[in-house]
């Protein structure tokens, strides 16, 4: 096949490394993205040569011509763990925070009433233990083991249904929709 046009584009940020030159710079992407992105001088801010920045994409360029775009956000030495991890989160478009929509969303939601918990098995007079480790961010798998007269385990693994406090369409549906499951990083966790 052949690509005719492109309707519309998934991100318009890359992080990459600033060739930075005296009137202006390239920016070489970290990952693919098939060519350098020219960066007008007075695109540049304050960022430095050699330095991990985000580039917002201003245009995509042609055959002939180079990407263009602006320095966004400075990130720094390319060779820092930190900063590598940071442009991580970047380029694969996650995030540690909410907006604020979100969380006041997050937190109106009400307890289950009593005749959903009706329609349940309730299993909370059971000593039910988290299997989720201590750096989780969804704490939403649990276990119980009883040893029964007959030398036999009852084994009941619980997990949590937090479907039915997001509405299909709500602001929280659509975040989850987009994060899909938590991400554990090396030094952090990104909540989904």
């Amino acid at each position: 096949g052949e690509v005719v046009k492109v309707i519309s584009r998934e991100r318009d940020t890359i992080v990459g490394i600033l060739q930075r030159n005296e009137n202006f710079g390239f920016v070489t992407p970290t990952h693919s993205f098939g060519k350098d992105i020219y960066i007008p001088y007075r695109m540049m801010k304050d960022a430095k040569n050699q330095q991990l920045v985000v580039v917002k994409i201003t245009s995509w360029g042609t055959n002939e011509k180079k990407p263009e775009g602006e320095i966004i956000e400075v990130i720094g030495d390319p060779y820092n763990t930190n900063n590598m991890i940071e442009a991580l989160i970047v380029r694969e478009g996650m995030s540690e925070t909410f907006s604020k929509p979100v969380l006041a969303e997050a937190r109106s939601i009400a307890t289950i009433p009593k005749d959903e918990i009706a329609k349940r098995k309730d299993l909370r007079n059971l000593s039910i233990i988290t299997i989720d480790g201590d750096d989780a961010k969804d704490l939403d798998d649990a276990v119980y083991v009883k040893k029964l007269p007959n030398g036999n385990y009852k084994l009941i693994v619980s997990i949590a249904d937090v479907s039915y406090y997001i509405q299909e369409g709500s602001m929280l549906d659509q975040e989850a929709f987009k994060r899909g499951n938590s991400v554990y990083l090396v030094d952090r966790v990104l909540p989904m």
